[in-house]
C-alpha cells in the first residue's frame, strides 16, 4: 500500500532510466555546495533568472530550455569577468545577478553560519518565497515547497507534505530534493494520478 519504498523505487527508477543526470543532481547537491563557491553562485543566479522570467514552479517542468536560456545569456557573462547587464536579461534580473556574483564567497560563508537557511536564502535579492525551497533543495537542505501538486499527492496518501517526505526520505535515504522531482516528475507523467482521494499508480508506471 502507498507510500511504500518498492512502488517510489519504481517511480525513481523510471526517472532515473530516462532523467539520471537530475537524479545524480540531487544526490549530490549537498557535496557541491559545501565549499564550492562558484557553483553556489551560479545556482543562486540560476534560480532568481528562472523564478522572474518563469511563471511556473521551477522543479515542476522540464526545465532546460531555461537553464540553456541562462547558459547562453547569464552564466557566459559571468565566468567571462563580465556583467549580466551585457546579456539579453531584464535590468532587475541582472542587477540580482550581478550581486550575488560578486559577493558569493561572502554569501556562501553567511549560509553556511545561518541558524534558519531557509530564511537566509529568502532574503537574498531576487529569491521569491516559491524560488527559496528550490534552491534550499539544490544545496541538500530538507525543506519542501508547499505546491499544489505536492498536496495533493500528500493528502491522497493519508500526510502531511513534510510528514510524506520524512517518511519516503526514512525508508529509501533519498534527499527531499530527490523526492520532490521523482513525485512532481511522476505526477505530471501520469506514472501516478488521484482517484477516489487514493494515489493510484497507472499502466504508465510499469518499468520496461
Amino acid at each position: 500500500m502507498w507510500p511504500n519504498k518498492e512502488q517510489y523505487l519504481v517511480l525513481r527508477q523510471k526517472l532515473q532510466n530516462s532523467r539520471s543526470e537530475d537524479i545524480q543532481f540531487y544526490e549530490r547537491a549537498g557535496l557541491y555546495s559545501s565549499d564550492n563557491y562558484n557553483y553556489f553562485g551560479i545556482m543562486i543566479c540560476y534560480v532568481i533568472f528562472q523564478s522572474i522570467t518563469s511563471k511556473l514552479h521551477p522543479w515542476e517542468y522540464d526545465n532546460y530550455n531555461d537553464w540553456d536560456k541562462f547558459d547562453e545569456f547569464g552564466k557566459v557573462a559571468l565566468v567571462d569577468g563580465g556583467s549580466a547587464h551585457n546579456s539579453m536579461l531584464s535590468f532587475e534580473i541582472a542587477n540580482a545577478i550581478d550581486m550575488i556574483w560578486k559577493e558569493q564567497f561572502c554569501i556562501l560563508n553567511e549560509y553556511h553560519h545561518a541558524k534558519n537557511k531557509l530564511k537566509y536564502l529568502a532574503s537574498l535579492p531576487g529569491i521569491t518565497s516559491l524560488s527559496k525551497y528550490d534552491l534550499a533543495q539544490g544545496f541538500g537542505e530538507d525543506y519542501v515547497q508547499p505546491s499544489e501538486t505536492l498536496k495533493k499527492i500528500a493528502l491522497a496518501s493519508g500526510y502531511t507534505i513534510n510528514a510524506l517526505f520524512s517518511h519516503l526520505s526514512k525508508l529509501t535515504g533519498d534527499q527531499y530534493g530527490t523526492i520532490n522531482y521523482v513525485l512532481c516528475k511522476a505526477y505530471r507523467e501520469k506514472w501516478i494520478k488521484i482517484k477516489d482521494n487514493k494515489v493510484m499508480f497507472t499502466k504508465k508506471s510499469r518499468l520496461e
